[in-house]
């Protein structure tokens, strides 16, 4: 749609600690840390298409969102050669206050020791990348991404095995969720049919 609309298209990745991704989709649904790592991998080389594509492109992370989102976002307009108002600068503190919470973020990791090397390596980049505001889509990255490609082929080759993991986990917690949601139902027919009797 962007293609068609001849849009001038920038993009921001937001990137997470693949430690807190995987602790996370463990607690959420049960992922083991191979499903989940290899998730993480598919997931950021797909958001980062656009910056081997050429077109702007830089890295936001996650933990350093939450951390400030205030500052973030002044980077993020200044990237975006936004001149920041005072209407801008009012949004910008009400977003941070009123929105942003700490416990929206339900895991904090505190290392990657235990990650695969790729997602740590590739993770550890695009963290530069973000602390310095280095564009993505610039040569510095490009020549780093391109030492990726061939471990991201070979670390991703189990993907479709991983793919059945998750979608077998899906199935089996809608399949729980669906008999939850018609237990409370039929428990709901027969509190009012109750009433209608009396």
């Amino acid at each position: 749609m962007i293609e068609r609309t001849k849009c001038e298209a920038w993009y921001i990745v937001a990137i997470r600690s693949p430690a807190a991704v995987a602790e996370s989709c463990r607690r959420a649904w049960n992922f083991s840390d191979e499903l989940s790592h290899a998730l993480w991998v598919q997931f950021t080389v797909g958001s980062l298409l656009s910056a081997a594509a050429g077109h702007p492109t830089i890295a936001v992370d996650y933990d350093q969102f939450m951390l400030d989102p205030s500052a973030c976002l002044y980077r993020i307009a200044d990237w975006l050669n936004i001149s920041v108002t005072s209407n801008i600068r009012a949004a910008v503190e009400n977003f941070a206050t009123d929105f942003i919470r700490r416990d929206l973020q339900h895991f904090v990791g505190s290392s990657d020791a235990a990650s695969p090397a790729l997602p740590q390596q590739l993770y550890s980049v695009l963290q530069k990348a973000a602390v310095a505001e280095k564009p993505l889509n610039g040569d510095e990255f490009q020549v780093q991404w391109q030492t990726f490609i061939p471990q991201i082929a070979a670390f991703t080759h189990d993907l479709d095995a991983l793919d059945r993991e998750r979608r077998k986990i899906f199935a089996k917690r809608l399949y729980w969720r669906s008999r939850t949601a018609i237990r409370d139902m039929i428990a709901r027919v027969k509190t009012r049919s109750a009433g209608w009797i009396n």
